[in-house]
C-alpha cells in the first residue's frame, strides 16, 4: 500500500478531510472528518473572520479526531470564491515568456489590491498570432496558510487546486469519448461553471448560490458559450454535465427545469466522491497552485544540505589524502636523495680518480667486479662454513639441539662465511629463548644472537632471527 496522504476540501462553510491511501492501484478511505464553521464555539465563529482563519481552527478539530502521524502530503481543494479564472490571448507561445508577462497581463484583471497573488495556466490554442491562455489566480496568503497550518503536523501540499475545476478534470479523465461540455459543479452556496472544447478547459465561471434558477442558468450558460464563439469563431455545441454537492437540495426538481431551459437532456454524475479523490491524480490541465517556494520539493531541494555535507566532507578526505600522500613522496624523495648522495660520497672516497659518475650504485658494482677479475678472485665460489665444519654437520646440530616439543618453523637459512642467519616462526616469546638456550649448549656454534623477534599481523605466531657465529 502507498503512503496516505491528506485531502482536503476546503470552503467558506466549512472542510472536509480524507486520509487517504492506494492500494493495489484504488484509492482507499481510511479516515474522515467533516467539519461546518457554525458548528465551531461562537467565540471562534465572528462573522468578519476570514475562512483561512477558522481553517486554522478546524484543522486543530480535525488533527483531534484523525491520525495524521502517518501522512507528509496533502491534496486541498479550494472554493472557487477564491479563484479568479481569465481567458487571455498574447502575441507569442513560448512558455517561458508567457511565464515573465502573464503577471503584468492579469494584473489588471485581478481585484484592486497590494497583495501577491500565485498563478497558473495552460496553452489552450493558437489563432494565427494569438495564443489563447487560460489562467487561474489565487492569493499567497491563502496559500502561505495551508502551508504553515499543514506544516505543523509535517505534511506538505503537493496539489492545491480549485475544487469545480478539478471536478471537470477529472471527469474529463474518465470519459475519454467527450469533447465539448459545459461541466457545472453545484451546492446550496456556489456554482461552478467550466467550458471545455477539445477537452481543454477554456473558460470557467464562478457564481453565487442565488444564481441556482434554473432560468438564471441556462442564461448563464447561453452566455459563457457566446463569448467562446466570438473568441474562437467556432460554433460549436456544448453537452451539459451536472455534478450536485453533498448539500445540495431540489435536484429532480431543478434538473427537470434546467434541461427545459436549455433545450437539452443534462447528464447527472453522482460519484462526487470519486472526482474529489482524483484530484490527486495528475490529469492534464490541471491548475496547481503549489509555484515557487510552495513547489513541491524535489529530492535534490530536501535533502539539499546532506548532500551538500556529503560533497563536502568527500573534497575534504580527498584534499587530506592528497595532502598526506605529497608528504610522504617529498619524505621519500628525502631518503632517496640522501642514500645518493651517501653512494657518491662512498663511491668517490673508493675511487677518487673517477672523475665521471653518473650511476655510483652501477658504477662501483662495475669497478669491483673488474677488480675481482684482475686478482682472479670468484665472488659465486661456493664457501664452506669453515675448514672443519660442514654444512649438514650444522644442519644436524640445529635440528639436535632444538627441544622437538617445541612447534617452530624455518623459514630461511643462510651460510655466509662462517655465519648462519636463521629465520623462523614460533608459538610464542617463551619458546624463542628456549630455542637460543638450545642452539648455545652446542660446540659447534660459538655464538648465538637473537637479531630480532616479533608477533606477525595475524598475532597468532612469533617470527625471529638468529644470527649464530660458528
Amino acid at each position: 500500500m502507498a503512503a496516505p496522504y491528506l485531502l482536503i476540501d476546503h470552503d467558506r462553510f466549512g472542510l472536509r478531510a480524507i486520509l487517504m491511501a492506494e492500494a493495489n492501484g484504488k484509492k482507499v478511505v481510511q479516515s474522515r472528518c467533516e467539519l461546518l464553521f457554525k458548528d465551531l464555539p461562537e467565540p471562534l465563529n465572528p462573522p468578519d473572520l476570514r475562512d483561512t482563519d477558522l481553517f486554522d481552527v478546524a484543522m486543530d478539530r480535525v488533527a483531534d479526531s484523525m491520525d495524521l502521524s502517518s501522512c507528509s502530503t496533502a491534496v486541498v481543494l479550494v472554493s472557487q470564491e477564491a479563484v479568479y479564472f481569465r481567458t487571455i490571448g498574447l502575441p507569442f507561445r513560448s512558455g517561458k515568456k508567457i511565464q515573465q508577462v502573464l503577471p503584468f497581463e492579469i494584473e489588471p484583471l485581478l481585484p484592486a489590491s497590494n497583495e501577491p497573488f500565485i498563478f497558473d495556466f495552460h496553452i489552450l490554442d493558437q489563432t494565427g498570432e494569438t495564443t489563447m491562455i487560460l489562467t487561474a489566480s489565487v492569493a499567497e496568503s491563502r496559500i502561505e496558510t495551508y502551508f504553515s497550518k499543514l506544516g505543523h503536523w509535517g505534511i506538505r501540499p503537493k496539489v492545491i487546486t480549485p475544487a469545480g475545476y478539478a471536478g471537470a478534470v477529472a471527469f474529463l479523465k474518465q470519459n475519454i469519448h467527450l469533447s465539448d461540455i459545459a461541466y457545472f459543479y453545484l451546492t446550496e452556496g456556489l456554482i461552478s461553471l467550466t467550458l471545455v472544447h477539445d477537452r481543454k478547459p477554456w473558460a470557467v465561471r464562478t457564481l453565487p448560490g442565488s444564481f441556482r434558477s434554473a432560468d438564471m442558468l441556462a442564461a448563464v450558460l447561453h452566455q459563457t458559450i457566446t463569448g467562446f464563439r466570438q473568441k474562437t469563431g467556432e460554433n460549436i455545441e456544448f453537452n451539459p454535465i451536472i455534478t450536485f454537492g453533498r448539500d445540495a437540495t431540489a435536484k429532480d426538481d431543478f434538473l427537470k427545469n434546467f434541461e427545459k431551459a436549455v433545450g437539452l437532456q443534462v447528464q447527472v454524475v453522482e460519484d462526487i466522491d470519486g472526482l474529489t479523490m482524483a484530484a490527486e491524480d495528475d490529469a492534464g490541465h490541471r491548475i496547481n497552485f503549489c509555484k515557487g517556494k510552495y513547489k513541491a520539493a524535489s529530492f535534490l531541494k530536501t535533502h539539499f544540505h546532506s548532500l551538500a555535507a556529503g560533497i563536502v566532507l568527500f573534497f575534504c578526505t580527498i584534499g587530506l589524502w592528497m595532502v598526506g600522500t605529497s608528504l610522504d613522496n617529498a619524505e621519500l624523495y628525502a631518503k632517496i636523495r640522501f642514500l645518493d648522495e651517501k653512494a657518491l660520497s662512498i663511491f668517490t672516497a673508493t675511487f677518487p680518480d673517477q672523475k665521471r659518475i653518473q650511476d655510483p650504485y652501477l658504477q662501483m658494482k662495475a669497478n669491483v667486479k673488474e677488480i675481482l677479475k684482475k686478482t682472479n678472485a670468484d665472488p659465486d665460489k661456493n664457501q664452506t662454513i669453515e675448514k672443519k665444519v660442514r654444512v649438514m654437520d650444522a644442519l644436524a646440530e640445529l635440528s639436535e639441539r632444538t627441544d622437538p616439543s617445541i612447534d617452530v618453523e624455518i623459514s630461511s637459512f643462510l651460510l655466509n662465511e662462517g655465519r648462519i642467519v636463521l629465520s623462523g616462526s614460533t608459538d610464542n616469546f617463551n619458546a624463542v629463548d628456549k630455542i637460543k638456550t638450545g642452539l648455545e649448549s652446542s660446540k659447534i656454534f660459538k655464538k648465538v644472537g637473537i637479531s630480532s623477534a616479533a608477533a606477525d599481523k595475524k598475532g597468532d605466531r612469533v617470527s625471529f632471527k638468529f644470527n649464530i657465529d660458528l
